[in-house]
């Protein structure tokens, strides 16, 4: 059985130089002049759903952006995929809560979540 991702403790200052080298990559990428969660969770759902960029609907979107979530927060067990629904759509089951953070630790929980899922796509140090 593969080991869970644990993000504890958070080492802001490594989180913060691998997000910087991270973020540029995707950037150059993508053509991407900004991110935000909300796009790298819209990318992690595409990449999941094995769809490109397109244009999507806002419905479409916000499921997009939900399976991303899902998929990054898998890594330390808080999700496990259980189905797909009868559209196609990967559907998610909370294992277990998710951690009662501050504002500047969720965005460090987040980010290193991010950081560990595209490490399998980047060399991120």
């Amino acid at each position: 059985m593969e080991q869970a991702f644990d993000p504890f403790p958070l080492n802001p200052a490594q989180i913060n130089a691998q997000w910087e080298f991270l973020t540029q990559q995707i950037k150059k990428d993508f053509s991407f002049s900004k991110l935000t969660f909300e796009l790298l969770f819209l990318l992690v759902g595409l990449r999941e759903m094995g769809w490109g960029l397109r244009e999507y609907t806002k419905d479409e979107k916000m499921i997009l952006m939900d399976i991303g979530n899902c998929k990054i927060l898998e890594a330390s067990g808080y999700y496990k995929p259980i189905a797909s629904d009868s559209n196609g759509w990967l559907c998610w089951e909370l294992v277990k809560p998710l951690p009662e953070l501050d504002i500047f630790e969720q965005a460090q929980f987040i980010r290193a979540h991010i950081i560990y899922y595209f490490s399998t796509i980047y060399e991120i140090t």
